[in-house]
């Protein structure tokens, strides 16, 4: 008799990071549901590997044929958040023939000391392959960097991959932190006064990361729920609509609240 296991194949023409950690909710369910970790194959951003070193889940292929298989096509479940206003993480698992989770979704993902003093931190980049109905103009996003430079006590850090070209933000009194892995980048934002970022990967490290201070600039094209981070403040618009003033005023006002949160109760991953 071959030995049990449960497999997930994740399907896309892309590894997005953002994409990987939307799949996370459904594989855990899968986990706590068979009492064994699972193998998981197909379009796993390499990097989100750093942060699951306390999860069940592997990587490494099976001897044997799994008696279980659950395909994951990012696409279609992308489709249908769309179409239902839903979270992808839900649509992911509903697609699955899988409970749809409740919002937040906090995940015991790994973070490593970056021994670095808190600050605001900042996300204005986007790996996608069409980022124009997310990207926020550079020019704003140096006069935000400008302002809490110049007003504010701590450092400004701004999250940028290895490739990604943060000079700018170096010029505008930013420091860069490039090239950083993952749970390194989690301890940051976990620690930080204030992480502001537009709809990327590190938006949904936010959120599944439990990471209590966001302000999260979230693209207008998408359903509300698509993408979103229910711990986070959201300020949502066509990216060319928002102005520097209305980011620091949002801002300045979390900086000056208690916690910077929104008072928000569970909610479902989808809407009624």
């Amino acid at each position: 008799m071959s030995e049990f296991s449960v497999r997930v194949d994740i399907v896309h023409t892309e590894t997005k990071l953002g994409d990987t950690l939307c799949v996370l909710p459904l594989i855990m369910q899968m986990a706590d549901e068979y009492a064994m970790a699972i193998h998981v194959a197909g379009a796993f951003a390499e990097p989100a590997k750093a942060l699951l070193s306390r999860l069940p889940i592997r990587f490494a292929a099976c001897n044997h044929s799994s008696a279980v298989n659950v395909r994951v096509d990012i696409q279609a479940a992308y489709n249908q958040g769309r179409g239902l206003n839903q979270h992808m993480a839900a649509s992911i698992c509903r697609l699955a023939g899988w409970p749809l989770p409740m919002l937040p979704i906090t995940i015991d993902l790994s973070s490593a000391p970056a021994r670095l003093p808190s600050g605001i931190v900042i996300s204005p980049f986007s790996g996608s392959r069409n980022p124009w109905y997310k990207a926020w103009p550079l020019d704003r996003w140096l006069m935000v960097v400008r302002h809490f430079a110049a007003s504010q006590g701590e450092p400004i850090y701004v999250v940028a991959a290895s490739g990604e070209n943060a000079v700018p933000f170096i010029h505008a009194g930013a420091i860069p932190l490039v090239g950083l892995g993952l749970p390194e980048v989690l301890d940051v934002m976990r620690q930080a006064t204030l992480f502001a970022s537009i709809d990327n990967g590190l938006s949904h490290l936010a959120h599944f990361g439990n990471v209590k201070r966001h302000l999260l600039l979230y693209p207008e094209l998408l359903p509300p729920n698509l993408v979103m981070n229910p711990r986070a403040h959201v300020l949502r618009g066509r990216p060319e609509h928002i102005q520097a003033e209305t980011v620091i005023a949002h801002i300045d006002t979390l900086l000056r609240t208690e916690t910077g949160l929104m008072d928000r109760n569970m909610q479902p991953a989808c809407s009624p």
